[in-house]
């Protein structure tokens, strides 16, 4: 899988990597989030395999040359935003890894790292 990760602040970093095990107790998020001052959301998500997705995230982080903070993060930019939308196989997600180890989603990505349907406004709705 190559996600797409930012920091939880206005304009935060864009992290792209590249994992077979995003979230969970020894997910690639939960690392970054302990070395991270900022909480850390998940923002795309594309699911392949491994062979593959080495290819696409050295492509992607190629492509964002240009906005390349350090490493593998990048500014946050509208342009950034736009190309990670156009990806093809991106699924987006508005998802916020906390500090405590619970993971709020939007109903497509489960803590456990499976995808969920759930429709996210029937669940928003029972807990009012």
């Amino acid at each position: 899988m190559v996600y797409f990760v930012q920091e939880d602040t206005q304009d935060g970093f864009i992290k792209v990597g590249e994992t077979f095990s995003l979230t969970g107790e020894n997910g690639r998020l939960q690392t970054l989030n302990q070395g991270n001052p900022h909480g850390l959301k998940i923002i795309a998500t594309i699911p392949g395999e491994k062979k593959s997705d080495q290819s696409l995230e050295r492509k992607i982080l190629a492509d964002l040359q240009a906005f390349r903070f350090r490493g593998e993060w990048f500014q946050s930019s509208p342009e950034v935003l736009d190309y990670i939308k156009k990806i093809p196989g991106v699924q987006m997600h508005d998802g916020t890894f906390r500090s405590d180890g619970t993971f709020r989603s939007d109903g497509t990505l489960r803590f456990d790292g499976t995808y969920n349907r759930i429709n996210a406004q029937a669940e928003s709705t029972e807990e009012e």
